[in-house]
């Protein structure tokens, strides 16, 4: 779910804009859609791997989420810097100044800001919006008993 609101929020972004879609500037989007799986995929891990050393499932999500949101945001400042330079705003001669490497650049860093968000804050909310629900029903709880 998180990952089809962060395409929502990204296409928002290039309507806003306006962005155009050339082959660059799709290429920029489909890396930044990688990083953003990338990102949900660390934070799960991360909370699995508390899970595995017996810790309660809340205690899990607030663990993993601490230790993914370091390299969550090392990878994405990097990339972000990486996209900064590529756009090169101030007309540094020698970096190419061509508009499809500028198109790329655009769509890579509002892709990659979308994903930081949609991260951090989306996917958190989302975890603990179905982790409530399932201690109401009763799931968690149970399965907490069997381990």
């Amino acid at each position: 779910m998180a990952l089809i609101i962060y395409g929502l929020i990204s296409f928002a972004i290039f309507r806003a804009i306006p962005v155009v879609l050339t082959l660059p500037g799709i290429a920029g989007f489909i890396l930044s859609i990688g990083m953003a799986v990338d990102t949900n995929i660390l934070i799960f891990e991360r909370i699995k791997e508390e899970r595995r050393k017996g810790r309660p499932f809340d205690v899990a999500i607030k663990l993993g989420f601490g230790r993914a949101i370091d390299a969550i945001k090392d990878a994405n400042i990097t990339t972000l810097i990486v996209a900064f330079i590529l756009f090169n705003p101030l007309n540094w001669e020698f970096l190419p100044q061509f508009g499809l490497v500028r198109g790329f650049a655009l769509t890579l860093a509002i892709g990659v800001g979308t994903s930081l968000f949609t991260g951090i804050v989306i996917t958190k909310r989302l975890i603990k919006i179905f982790y409530k629900e399932h201690v109401k029903k009763g799931v968690v709880a149970n399965s907490e008993q069997k381990n």
